[in-house]
């Protein structure tokens, strides 16, 4: 049975220093060896954007590999849609701004993907993706542990270390197929031409003229099939099918992860605070729909993230199914179909 070790938060208590227990009490970097190259997934948060894991835990993170003699360093991969994140010099300047620079972390940040458009290693999976380019720089570094923050997400109800790895590690193509598995379905007909499609729509897909959108105009092999054109269509011209593919695609692209870096060279920690509707990815991730639970340390993929599920819905059984309208726990069930970790665990406090 896997083992979650768990701190719970309170804002009466130095949780800077309950974190320091915990990794104590996990043992969390014994796996790592001297001189290994150990990379932290984390997300530095989108421009705008203040839910993120905060440097201060990262800092410890480093210093703690840094303590077994290894060489530490933090990193992300580059964001598909052209925002803050885009490109690795926007990404680098992003995390600068949110706190990340080399004085707070004693570790640079370094993009994963190059410049943010460098091809990835083609790695397998036996789930609903048969292939996907991972980040490259995970074939060189010798050990990952993957720093999350819990919270929800518009598409697949909630984002944990299954999300954080699945979409966060690979490339932008990679990114894309994963999206691309939700299909698009739309009712032509019913379009009377308002545009509220294209206002939402970053890359500005949406083709609209003479009063109706014209799909065969369109280069919809660019769409990530986000859905955010959905709600504003007030005529119900757009919709989406096969919702449950994405969070399935998700623990697919953390198969392949784990096939490239090796399922015994990470470790996962998980930060259940500042949870909020949607993603760490917006620069506006709407309300917190939870309160604070805590922070978790684990060996194992599957169990962190089902771990947090069910403190989270110790407090409000359907929190996150509500708010996005899809069930949270598909990617844990499938990550665990494909064997990347058990659900059944044992919380230790």
């Amino acid at each position: 049975m896997a083992v979650v070790y768990f701190t719970e938060w309170s804002f009466e208590k130095d949780m800077l220093s309950r974190f320091k227990r915990l990794l104590k009490k996990s043992d969390i970097f014994s796996f790592i060896q001297k001189d290994e190259i150990v990379a932290i997934k984390t997300h530095v948060g989108e421009y705008g954007n203040l839910n993120y894991v905060h440097p201060i835990f990262i800092r410890q993170i480093v210093d703690g590999i840094k303590a077994r003699g290894a060489k530490p360093f933090v990193t992300d991969t580059t964001s598909y849609y052209n925002y803050k994140r885009y490109n690795a010099i926007d990404h680098i300047e992003t995390a600068y701004l949110n706190g990340f620079s080399y004085s707070a972390i004693n570790a640079p940040f370094i993009v994963s993907d190059g410049l943010g458009f460098q091809k990835g290693s083609v790695s397998f999976s036996k789930g609903v993706l048969k292939e996907i380019e991972i980040a490259q720089i995970y074939e060189e570094v010798d050990k990952v542990i993957v720093v999350s923050h819990c919270k929800g997400h518009p598409q697949v109800g909630f984002g944990g270390a299954i999300k954080n790895i699945g979409m966060g590690c690979t490339t932008k193509g990679g990114k894309l197929l994963q999206h691309r598995t939700v299909k698009m379905e739309y009712k032509i007909e019913n379009c009377n031409g308002c545009g509220k499609c294209i206002s939402v729509c970053e890359p500005k897909i949406p083709v609209v003229r003479d009063g109706k959108r014209r799909l065969e105009e369109e280069k919809e092999w660019e769409c990530m099939h986000c859905g955010f054109c959905v709600p504003v269509c007030e005529r119900g011209v757009i919709s989406m099918k096969d919702k449950d593919m994405l969070p399935k695609a998700l623990a697919a692209a953390c198969e392949a992860f784990l096939s490239v870096v090796g399922k015994d060279n990470v470790r996962y920690i998980s930060f259940a605070n500042n949870i909020s509707m949607w993603c760490d990815c917006c620069s506006a991730p709407r309300k917190k729909i939870l309160d604070d639970i805590g922070i978790l340390a684990s060996n194992d993929l599957v169990a962190i993230d089902q771990a947090f599920l069910d403190l989270a819905h110790s407090k409000d059984k359907d929190v996150f199914q509500r708010h996005n309208e899809i069930d949270p726990e598909i990617q844990v069930r499938e990550a665990e179909r494909l064997g990347l970790g058990s659900s059944s665990y044992m919380l230790t406090k």
